[in-house]
C-alpha cells in the first residue's frame, strides 16, 4: 500500500492523492471527481479520467456532430432534388399493385380528394367499398390487356416554361384551383411485362409541383404509356 508523502493518505489504485502538494507537483495525475459523464442511458463517475482526455472527448463528439449534421443536410438535399420522381413511381406503383387509392393521391389535389370522397359518400358507399370496387376495375382491365408488370428508369427531365408552362398553369389554375409552382417534363423508359412477352417504350410524363400539394403526376399533358392511362382513367 503507498502513502501520499506530504499528507499520509493512502494513495489510490493509480498512485495519485487529491491533496494540493501532490497535485501542485504532480499536474498530470490530476484526475476528475466531480464530473459526470452520460453513455447515453446511465451516468457514469468519471474517476480517474484526466481533463486532457474530457476536452478530446468533447472535440470528438463536436466533430461526430458536424459530421452527423452535414450528413442529414446532403440527404435532405439529396430528396429535395430527387422529389419530382416520387408522383412517377407511386402512380406505377399504384399500376402494379391495382392500387386505386395510391394513384389517385399521386394524381390528385387534396381538396380534389376530399371532393371525391364526398361524392362517394353521396353515392352510398363507403370510402373502402369504393376503393376496392375500383382497384377490381383496374385489375381486372390491365388482365384484359395482358398486362403483369410495368418496370421504368427516368432518364431526363426538362423544365417547362414559356407558354408550355403556361399552359398546365391554367390548367391547374382552372381544374383544382391550384397555382403551380415548377413543373417538368420527364423521360420514362418502359419495360411492361405482358402476356405476350415485353413491351418497352419511351414516354414522356408531367409532373408538377403544387404550392400547397407538393409533387403530382399530370395526365393531361403526358404521353399515352397504355397500361398506366388505362388504370388513371378508371381510377
Amino acid at each position: 500500500m503507498e502513502y501520499c508523502k506530504y499528507c499520509g493518505k493512502k494513495l489510490d489504485k493509480k498512485s495519485r492523492c487529491t491533496c494540493k502538494d501532490f497535485l501542485k507537483e504532480n499536474p498530470e495525475k490530476e484526475s476528475v471527481e466531480t464530473e459526470v459523464i452520460f453513455d447515453g442511458k446511465k451516468p457514469i463517475k468519471a474517476d480517474g479520467i484526466t481533463k486532457d482526455k474530457l476536452k478530446k472527448y468533447g472535440i470528438l463528439a463536436a466533430v461526430a456532430a458536424v459530421i452527423l449534421l452535414i450528413f442529414l443536410l446532403a440527404v435532405m438535399i439529396f430528396s429535395s432534388a430527387n422529389a419530382y420522381k416520387k408522383p412517377v413511381k407511386d402512380v406505377i406503383k399504384g399500376v402494379n399493385k391495382a392500387d386505386t387509392e395510391l394513384i389517385l393521391e399521386a394524381v390528385y389535389t387534396e381538396d380534389a380528394l376530399a371532393e371525391k370522397r364526398v361524392e362517394v359518400k353521396n353515392s352510398n358507399l363507403t370510402w373502402k367499398d369504393y376503393l376496392k370496387q375500383n382497384d377490381k376495375k383496374i385489375d381486372s382491365k390491365l388482365d384484359e390487356s395482358g398486362f403483369k408488370r410495368a418496370k421504368y428508369d427516368i432518364v431526363a427531365k426538362e423544365k417547362l416554361s414559356g407558354s408550355n408552362l403556361e399552359e398546365v398553369e391554367t390548367f391547374y389554375a382552372d381544374e383544382y384551383g391550384a397555382d403551380v409552382k415548377k413543373a417538368y417534363r420527364v423521360e420514362v423508359e418502359f419495360e411492361f411485362k405482358t402476356k405476350g412477352g415485353e413491351e418497352t417504350p419511351n414516354c414522356w410524363l408531367t409532373v408538377v409541383k403544387l404550392k400547397n400539394d407538393g409533387w403530382k403526376f399530370c395526365p393531361k399533358f403526358s404521353d399515352n404509356a397504355y397500361y398506366i392511362t388505362e388504370a388513371v382513367n378508371i381510377s
